[in-house]
């Protein structure tokens, strides 16, 4: 009886172990939310397939679409209020903190449900698996979906799909948009340490930035991008809540940083409950980080006008530099030219008394017509050139008297 005892007991006992091993390898999920992966035939397991039955009064979730891979694209629905946000993670696949808010926004509402009084809260924790599964930035076809969306900013590549909305994981979320209608969507992303909007979100966006260390950007939205869609085609004011990269993985610690800032998301224009002394230590925070935000900017700003001072500097020397070799240039064509006058002068000088003294001769050997052709050639040049008119003149009279004497 005793040895019968203890083989039950054994047996319950690997029984319990079996279970708890078996819990343990389940990736953590808000209550009644399963996150994994299908089978390798595609079809999901019966535990995930329940989801898209899953239903209560305030309570939903199914599979709002599959992934390239066929993976479930899940979406949680909270509450059935008139007031819709929409919250979502994951768009790329290497950015796990947002997915891990996103679970602990989901459990933070199951037990504050107050905070959906008048609400809804759709939850898409994993809005591209196949690239959470290879820890990638792209799906499965390799294309961004943050880049996949009909905004008329969009452009066609091999990033970017060959046409907006190619990929299912961008037709998920979508259609969840074109369902839903959310009155605003916050983007769970892990890259700039900024709360960035577009759209009409510019005072959610400073709202939200009051319970948390991340400061308000306006960045502009990016080709085919969720905010160039949603925010600004659409006007639904979008915020992209980016978290640094080097952030906690701990969904506690996130929590504990970032949870204020997203309840604050939700309940807007309303504020979290959260104690006074933590408001007060992020307002000086906030006002400490301004402060030297603006010192910054000042100190950037002396650089960039000591730097156009020096530039402005460089540019009068260099154009002094040049009206120098400018004025060098024309000097030593000046002196050129006085040289090639000078050259031309005494040419010129040398040419006249050549042919001056030529004539003379001439004239002394009677050679009048010799005389008078030689002398011409110093009159085209300079008429005044000593006695050569006259000497011309005379030499012409002289053969005139001499034809008569002839005659």
């Amino acid at each position: 009886m005793e040895n019968n005892m203890r083989k039950v007991f054994i047996i319950i006992l690997m029984v319990f172990l079996t279970l708890i091993f078996w819990g343990c390898g389940k990736k953590k999920s808000p209550e009644g939310f399963v996150s994994g992966s299908s089978d390798q035939s595609g079809n999901q397991s019966s535990e995930s397939s329940s989801l898209s039955s899953k239903k209560n009064s305030w309570t939903e979730e199914y599979i709002a679409g599959k992934s390239v891979g066929n993976q479930p694209v899940r979406c949680m629905v909270l509450g059935d209020g008139a007031d819709v946000i929409l919250i979502m993670a994951a768009m790329h696949g290497n950015e796990p903190a947002g997915t891990n808010l996103a679970y602990e926004v989901a459990n933070h509402l199951r037990s504050h449900r107050e905070l959906l009084q008048g609400r809804k809260v759709l939850l898409l924790p994993e809005v591209n698996p196949d690239g959470v599964i290879s820890g990638s930035r792209y799906n499965a076809r390799n294309v961004d979906i943050n880049r996949n969306f009909p905004a008329p900013n969009r452009q066609n590549s091999e990033e970017s799909g060959d046409s907006a909305l190619s990929e299912p994981e961008t037709r998920a979320v979508d259609e969840t948009i074109s369902k839903y209608r959310p009155a605003r969507i916050i983007s769970l992303r892990q890259f700039g340490e900024c709360i960035d909007y577009d759209g009409p979100a510019e005072s959610l966006a400073g709202h939200i930035g009051k319970y948390c260390d991340l400061s308000v950007r306006k960045i502009g939205g990016q080709p085919g991008s969720l905010g160039s869609y949603a925010g600004g085609s659409s006007g639904i004011p979008t915020i992209t809540f980016s978290i640094p990269r080097n952030a906690p993985e701990e969904a506690e610690k996130l929590w504990k940083l970032y949870g204020d800032a997203l309840i604050a998301s939700i309940i807007y224009p309303e504020h979290p409950k959260i104690s006074e002394v933590k408001v007060r230590d992020k307002a000086d925070d906030r006002e400490k980080a301004e402060v030297e935000a603006k010192k910054a900017e000042e100190v950037k700003k002396k650089a960039e006008e000591a730097k156009k001072k020096a530039d402005l500097k460089k540019a009068e020397e260099a154009k002094k530099k040049v009206e120098v070799k400018k004025a060098e240039e024309a000097k030593k064509k000046s002196e050129v030219r006085k040289n090639e006058d000078v050259k031309k002068k005494v040419s010129e000088e040398a040419y006249k008394s050549l042919h001056y003294k030529n004539g003379i001769k001439y004239f002394e050997k009677n050679q009048l017509a010799e005389a008078i052709t030689e002398w011409n050639l110093v009159l085209r040049l300079d008429p005044n050139y000593k006695d050569v008119k006259k000497n011309i003149d005379g030499a012409k009279m002289i053969l005139e008297n001499s034809k008569k004497d002839n005659q």
